[in-house]
């Protein structure tokens, strides 16, 4: 995901930029609204419990609201909202497989990933708020910050 969203930014025309910059303010709000949550809302993993077989070895922290699925619900919604719907719906599909796949692993419980993805929700109608209003102030800060820091 990371490559998807270099790759945007400096091969990218300025609807790419703007799709890049769009997608990781909406993860960064995502993933700090997440820590936060996580800090006021401590929830044990499955296998902290003990519930389950866990599939591999994984750290034992804990796991309200899913960081996967804010994520990808995040990035999703991003696209979306951009007006690249075709492919935020891939994204959101991928979501789907991506939470599918934590719960199985015995890592995630259900309701964390319906927090991870009302977690992205709340994320991107904070983002799509903070866009209306300075997006063009944004984007011009960061262009500039682009240009000045990779000239080539």
């Amino acid at each position: 995901m990371p490559f998807i969203i270099i790759f945007l930014w400096f091969a990218g025309k300025e609807k790419g930029k703007i799709l890049a910059l769009r997608s990781t303010l909406t993860m960064v709000i995502g993933v700090v609204l997440s820590l936060i949550i996580g800090t006021l809302w401590p929830h044990p993993r499955p296998f902290m419990v003990p519930l389950g077989y866990v599939w591999f070895s994984h750290t034992a922290d804990y796991s309200f609201p899913s960081d996967h699925m804010t994520i990808f619900v995040c990035l999703a919604l991003a696209l979306i909202s951009a007006k690249a719907v075709r492919t935020g719906l891939v994204v959101l599909g991928i979501s789907i497989l991506v939470a599918w796949s934590r719960i199985y692993l015995g890592v995630h419980f259900p309701l964390d990933m319906i927090g991870g993805a009302i977690t992205g929700m709340v994320s991107n109608a904070l983002f799509c708020r903070l866009w209306k209003y300075k997006g063009e102030y944004v984007f011009s800060f960061f262009k500039t910050i682009s240009l000045k820091l990779f000239k080539i």
